[in-house]
C-alpha cells in the first residue's frame, strides 16, 4: 500500500508547496532542538577567552629589603594578560565600575596601591596582598560563577608568582645569613688554619727546645769531665812546679858543691890527666844540656803560642789546649834531656872529681914536679871550674826561672780551670785565664831560653876546664869534696827534672783531657746554639701563627656578629603571620553587586522567559488565536485580534499569579523587586501571545506554531541566559541581539537581583514594542482575512 494513498494522512502533503515545507520542517525540527542547543553549549569553557573582564591596576611600587624595586601590580596585569584565561581590558576604576554596572564586562579585577608595598614587608607586617574582584549578577549568574572559579586560579597563579616573591623576600634574610655563616665558616677554617700552624709551629718549637736541652745537658754532662781534665792539668803543673823547684835545690846544691870545689881545686893536684878527660865528658853533656834547653825554649814557645791561641776565644779553645798539651809535652821532652843533661853534668862532675883526685895522685907520685907548676895548673884549673860553678850557678837560675815558669803554668792552669767552670757563664773569664796561661807560657819560654844559655855557659866552661886541666894544682881535695857535693847536688837537679818531667807528662794528660772536655764542650755548646736558633726561628713561626689564629678568631667573631645582625628576628606572631601569609599571599576581597541565592534564582530569569513562550505556544494550541466570527462581521481586523487576545491575556493572567506564587513561597525566590517581576512577566506573557498570534495570523496555524517553535528554540541557545553569549559560536552571538528572550532575561535580573538600570528599560521597551507590534501586524493580517479567497476555503495545510 502506497503511503500517499487517500486513505493516509501524508495525502494532504502532496498537494502545494507549503505542506511540502511543513512536512520538511516536521523532520528537521528534533534536530533543530538537539543539534542547536548542543552547538550552543558544547563547550562554552573553552572559550572563556572571549569574556570581556576589566582590570584595574593601582599598585604602587615599593623597594625591597634588598634594595630592588617590585612592581607586582605590572607583573601580576602582565602574567594575566599574557595567560590570555580571559579577555582582560586595562581600564581605570571608574570606567571598569560603570562597565561592570551596565554589563560591558562581566567583572572587574582591581589591585590596590598597596599591593606591592604589602607583599615587599612581609618580614615587618606580614599581610597578605588582596585583590579586589566586583561581580555583578544583573549580567550573569553564570558568568559570576565562571568568573570566581577563574579567580580562584587567577588568585592561586598570583599566588605562585608573588609566593616567589615573598619566599625571596623571606630568603634574602637567609641568604644574608648564610653569607655571614659562609663568611664565619671561611674565617673558622683560616683559624683552624691558623691553628695548625701554631700547632706545627708549637710541635717545631717543642722539638728545638728538645734538641736545646739535649745539648744543654750534654753541654752540663761533658763539663765536669772538662772541669776534672782542667784539675788534673792544674795538678800535673803544681807536680811540674815542685819538680822545678827541686830542680833548683839540686841546681843550688850544685851552685854550692862547685864553689866548694872552687875553693879546694888546690886540692886537685892529683888526677889533672883525668879531669881533663872528664872535662870533655862534661864539655859534651853540656852541649847535651844546650841542645835539650833548646828544645826547651822552642816547647816554652810552642806553649807561648798555644796559650796565646787560647786567649783568641772559646772557639779556638780546643786548638789552645791541644797547642798547650803539644808545649807541654815538649816541655815534659825538654825537662826529660835537661835531666839527662843534669846527669851528664853529674857524671861529668863525678869524672871532674876522679880526675882531681887522680891529680892528688900524680903529685903524689911525681913529686918532681913543681910546687909552681902544680900551683900555675890548679889556678888554671880553678878559673874554669870557677865558670863551671858559674854555668852551674846559671843553670841553678835557670831551673829556678823554669821553677817560676811552672809555677805561672801552674797557676794558668788553675785559672783555666776556674774558667772553664764558669765557662758557660762567661768567656770573658775564660779569656782572663788564657792570658794568665800565656803569661806563664811567656815567662817558662824565658826560663827555657836562660837555661840554654846557662848550658852554653856550661859547655864553655867545660872546655876551659879541659883546657886548663894541666894547672890544677892547689886544693885537689877539698875540690873532691866540693865536686862531691856538686854531684849531690846534680843529683837532686837530676831527681827534680824527674819531678818535673812527670808533673808536665800529668799536665800534658789534662790538657788531653781538657782539650777532649773543651771539644765536646764546643760541639755541645755548637748544637746548643742550632737549637737556640732552630727554637728562635719556631718562636717566630709560632708568633706568626698565633697572629693568624688571633686574626682568624677575629674575623670569625666580626662574621658571626654579622650574620647574626643578618639574621631575622621574628617572635611568634610574626612567624605565624608569615606562615599564614606563604601559605595564602594573595587573598580576594570579593564583591557582588545584585547577588542572587543560587543557581536557582541565576537561571530563574532563562526558565521563566522559556515558560512564558511555552505558556503562550500552549495557550495557542486551545484557544483560536483569530475567532471565525469576529471575521465575519464588519468589526475592525484589531478588534477581531483583540477578539483573540483577550481570553488569552486572562489565561496568561492566571498562569502569571500561579507562577509568582509558586515561585516565591513554595521554591522561596526572593526577588529585589516581586511586583516590577510579576508585571515585566505578564508583559512578557502577553507579548508572546500576540507574537505567536501574528505567526499564525500571518502564516496560518500550522507554519506559526512551526515558526514559534523554531523561534523558542534559537532563544534558547542564543539569549545568554545560561552561558554567557560570548562563549557560544559566533552563530548565536549574531542573533543574540535579535531574539526576544535575550531581553526577558535581562530585564528578570535586574528585577530578581536589583540594581535597575537601562537595560531593564530596554527590555521594558522591547517587550511592550513586540507586543505592539504583534497586535498590530496581526490586525493588519486579520483585516485581509474579511476577504475570502480559495486558499482560504480550502487552505493547502489544516491542522
Amino acid at each position: 500500500m502506497s503511503l500517499f494513498t487517500r486513505s493516509t494522512e501524508l495525502q494532504r502533503f502532496r498537494r502545494g508547496a507549503l505542506p511540502r515545507i511543513a512536512l520538511g520542517v516536521l523532520l528537521v525540527i528534533p534536530l533543530i532542538y538537539g543539534a542547536l542547543y548542543l552547538w550552543a553549549f558544547w563547550a562554552p569553557t573553552e572559550h572563556l577567552d572571549r569574556l570581556p573582564v576589566a582590570i584595574v591596576n593601582l599598585d604602587e611600587a615599593a623597594e625591597k629589603p634588598d634594595g630592588s624595586v617590585l612592581t607586582a601590580g605590572d607583573e601580576v596585569v602582565e602574567q594575566l594578560r599574557d595567560g590570555g584565561d580571559l579577555a582582560w581590558q586595562a581600564l581605570d576604576a571608574d570606567a571598569a565600575a560603570s562597565a561592570v554596572a551596565d554589563g560591558e564586562v562581566y567583572f572587574s579585577v582591581t589591585i590596590p596601591p598597596d599591593f606591592s608595598r604589602t607583599l615587599a614587608g612581609l618580614q615587618e607586617d606580614p599581610r597578605a596582598g588582596e585583590l579586589e574582584v566586583r561581580f555583578n549578577d544583573n549580567n550573569s549568574f553564570l558568568a559570576s560563577t565562571l568568573g570566581k572559579q577563574a579567580m580562584v586560579q587567577l588568585r592561586d597563579a598570583v599566588a605562585r608568582s608573588t609566593t616567589e616573591s615573598a619566599a625571596e623576600q623571606l630568603l634574602v634574610g637567609v641568604e644574608r645569613l648564610s653569607d655571614g655563616t659562609r663568611d664565619a665558616a671561611q674565617a673558622a677554617s683560616r683559624l683552624d688554619q691558623g691553628s695548625a700552624a701554631v700547632a706545627d709551629g708549637g710541635e717545631r718549637l717543642s722539638a728545638g727546645l728538645g734538641e736545646l736541652a739535649d745539648g744543654t745537658a750534654q753541654l752540663v754532662a761533658k763539663a765536669p769531665e772538662l772541669t776534672d781534665g782542667t784539675h788534673r792539668l792544674a795538678e800535673g803543673l803544681s807536680g811540674a812546679r815542685d819538680g822545678s823547684a827541686r830542680l833548683a835545690e839540686g841546681g843550688g846544691a850544685l851552685a854550692a858543691g862547685a864553689g866548694d870545689a872552687a875553693e879546694k881545686s888546690g886540692e886537685l893536684s892529683a888526677g889533672l890527666g883525668k879531669l881533663e878527660e872528664g872535662a870533655a865528658q862534661v864539655s859534651d853533656g853540656t852541649a847535651a844540656l844546650a841542645q835539650g834547653a833548646s828544645k826547651l825554649s822552642a816547647g816554652a814557645g810552642s806553649a807561648a803560642m798555644g796559650a796565646t791561641a787560647v786567649s783568641d776565644g772559646i772557639t779556638a779553645l780546643a786548638e789552645g789546649l791541644g797547642q798547650l798539651s803539644t808545649g807541654a809535652t815538649t816541655l815534659h821532652t825538654s825537662a826529660s834531656e835537661l835531666a839527662e843533661g843534669a846527669a851528664s853534668l853529674d857524671g861529668g862532675a863525678a869524672q871532674l872529681s876522679t880526675a882531681a883526685t887522680t891529680i892528688a895522685q900524680l903529685a903524689a907520685e911525681h913529686p918532681e914536679m913543681s910546687l909552681a907548676d902544680l900551683d900555675a895548673a890548679l889556678q888554671a884549673q880553678g878559673s874554669s871550674l870557677q865558670a863551671f860553678a858559674d854555668g852551674a850557678a846559671s843553670v841553678g837560675q835557670g831551673a829556678a826561672a823554669l821553677d817560676e815558669g811552672a809555677t805561672a803554668l801552674a797557676a794558668g792552669a788553675e785559672t783555666l780551670d776556674a774558667s772553664a767552670q764558669t765557662a758557660a757563664q762567661s768567656a770573658t773569664d775564660l779569656a782572663d785565664g788564657a792570658d794568665e796561661l800565656e803569661t806563664g807560657t811567656a815567662a817558662l819560654s824565658a826560663s827555657a831560653g836562660t837555661l840554654a844559655d846557662a848550658a852554653a855557659q856550661l859547655s864553655t866552661g867545660a872546655g876551659t876546664l879541659h883546657e886548663k886541666t894541666g894547672a890544677a894544682s892547689t886544693g885537689s881535695g877539698k875540690l873532691a869534696e866540693g865536686l862531691t857535693s856538686l854531684s849531690a847536688g846534680a843529683q837532686t837537679v837530676a831527681d827534680g827534672s824527674a819531678s818535673l818531667a812527670g808533673g808536665v807528662s800529668q799536665a800534658s794528660e789534662g790538657a788531653d783531657e781538657l782539650a777532649a772536655g773543651s771539644g765536646e764542650l764546643a760541639g755541645g755548646a755548637a748544637r746548643l746554639d742550632a737549637g737556640a736558633q732552630q727554637a728562635s726561628e719556631k718562636s717566630a713561626e709560632l708568633a706568626t701563627g698565633a697572629d693568624r689564629v688571633h686574626e682568624g678568631a677575629g674575623a670569625f667573631a666580626a662574621k658571626l656578629a654579622e650574620g647574626a645582625q643578618q639574621a631575622p628576628e621574628l617572635d611568634a606572631a610574626q612567624r605565624t603571620g608569615i606562615a599564614e601569609t606563604l601559605a595564602a599571599p594573595v587573598q580576594l576581597d570579593e564583591h557582588t553587586d545584585n547577588a542572587v541565592q543560587g543557581f536557582g534564582e541565576g537561571f530563574a530569569p532563562f526558565f521563566i522567559a522559556l515558560a512564558s513562550f511555552v505558556g503562550a505556544l500552549i495557550t495557542w494550541l486551545i484557544l483560536r488565536p483569530v475567532p471565525r466570527r469576529p471575521l465575519a462581521s464588519n468589526v475592525s481586523g484589531l478588534r477581531s485580534v483583540l477578539t483573540g487576545f483577550w481570553p488569552a491575556a486572562l489565561i496568561a493572567v492566571g498562569q502569571v499569579t500561579i507562577m509568582m506564587l509558586v515561585l516565591v513561597f513554595a521554591i522561596g525566590m526572593r526577588p529585589a523587586h516581586w511586583m516590577g517581576m510579576a508585571a515585566f512577566m505578564l508583559l512578557v506573557t502577553l507579548a508572546f501571545l500576540a507574537l505567536q498570534q501574528m505567526f499564525i495570523a500571518l502564516l496560518g496555524t500550522a507554519a506559526g506554531r512551526v515558526v514559534s517553535l523554531v523561534l523558542l528554540m534559537l532563544m534558547l541557545s542564543s539569549s545568554g541566559g545560561t552561558y554567557p553569549v560570548e562563549t557560544t559560536p559566533a552563530f548565536f552571538q549574531a542573533l543574540h541581539p535579535y531574539m526576544p528572550a535575550s531581553y526577558v532575561v535581562d530585564g528578570l535580573r535586574q528585577l530578581i537581583g536589583g540594581g535597575i538600570d537601562g537595560r531593564f528599560w530596554g527590555a521594558l521597551l522591547v517587550m511592550g514594542g513586540i507586543l505592539i507590534a504583534s497586535l498590530a501586524i496581526s490586525a493588519i493580517a486579520v483585516r485581509r482575512q474579511k476577504v475570502w479567497t480559495i486558499q482560504r476555503l480550502k487552505p493547502q495545510l489544516v491542522m
